[in-house]
Order: structure tokens, then sequence, then C-alpha cells
């Protein structure tokens, strides 16, 4: 079998370093994802957000 491989994008509102649970809800994914030897975090980085059209 290949090499498993896997990204979380979390986005948020609140800005770095406070924690948000979209960071949270992808540090548990990727937990579950170490158990299959993959294991890598990156963070979005804050911005402004644009309202939608």
């Amino acid at each position: 079998m290949g090499t498993l491989r896997a990204i979380v994008l979390g986005c948020t509102l609140k800005k770095s370093p406070a924690s948000s649970s979209a960071e949270l809800l992808g540090r548990q994914v990727l937990a579950d994802l170490a158990d299959h030897d993959m294991a890598h975090l990156a963070r979005l980085l804050a911005g402004t957000p644009y309202p939608s059209s």
C-alpha cells in the first residue's frame, strides 16, 4: 500500500494564537490518522474575510 497523505484545512475567524473549534477538530482528526503513521499540522494564516456576493 502507498503512503497515506492527508491535509486538514481548518478555517476560523479567530486570530492567532487563539485556538478555535476548527483547530481542535483538525487536531482530533490528525490524532486518529497518526495511528496510520501520518501526522502533520499546518495552520492557515489569519486574514480579513471578505463578504460573500
